[in-house]
């Protein structure tokens, strides 16, 4: 197997596992998934409904809802959101523009949350408005170019077990992100979602700085 060939399975199998991700959706997402595998079901079908499913949340609490049902409906979206690899590892047809689907799919859902969080609080200064779009940008810009330009493996490469455990708790990811809006509208607290994504920012420069150099 080539590089880049390695490269793309260690995305591509889902090693990246983060301990809340394992704990919180895994157990439900895989037996939606095992049931939907000999449906018609398409794991693209499953990405539309589940950025649908993330614009309604944000709907929800844009319209000044809060609490457990706002919560359920964040927690729901990214539900369904595992459920499209899950059935994709089932049927084994997982493919890189199966990715790219799902990628720009869940990305237009968690803006939409953003959004959804800006209207529910009615005004955020423009300064934490700029840097909480700009956090989670330059986040997943700087996940999809590790792989693709400087051509290194998911988290675990070095390990013989897939990424799990509490070392995972240190890792932003998608699952985080989703159960910051979750137990932010289940305490009606949407406004510190803003002073929250910016330190992004400052999360991703350092893992910039840690591989301009060259480090694991």
């Amino acid at each position: 197997m080539t590089r880049e060939e390695e490269v793309r399975a260690s995305y591509a199998d889902n090693r990246y596992k983060p301990l809340e991700e394992e704990l919180l959706f895994r157990p439900l997402s895989r037996p939606i998934a095992r049931l939907l595998a000999p449906s018609r079901v398409s794991p693209t079908a499953v990405n539309f409904i589940g950025c649908a499913a993330a614009i309604g949340a944000a709907v929800v609490i844009g319209s000044g809802v809060t609490g457990f049902l706002a919560a359920a409906a964040v927690y729901v979206a990214f539900l369904i959101d595992k459920v499209d690899g899950d059935l994709a590892r089932a049927r084994n047809v997982a493919s890189p523009r199966g990715q790219y689907t799902d990628g720009f799919l869940d990305l237009i859902g968690e803006v939409s949350l953003t959004i959804g969080a800006l209207y529910a609080v009615g005004y955020v200064h423009p300064v934490l408005l700029a840097l909480s779009v700009a956090g989670p940008l330059l986040f997943y810009y700087h996940g999809v170019a590790v792989p693709f330009y400087l051509q290194r493996t998911a988290p675990d490469h070095r390990a013989p077990q897939r990424a799990s455990g509490w070392r995972t708790l240190f890792w932003y990811g998608r699952a985080k992100h989703f159960l910051l809006f979750a137990l932010l509208a289940l305490v009606g607290r949407l406004d510190l979602v803003f002073y929250v994504l910016p330190l992004l920012i400052v999360y991703t420069s350092i893992l910039f700085v840690r591989n301009l150099l060259n480090r694991p």
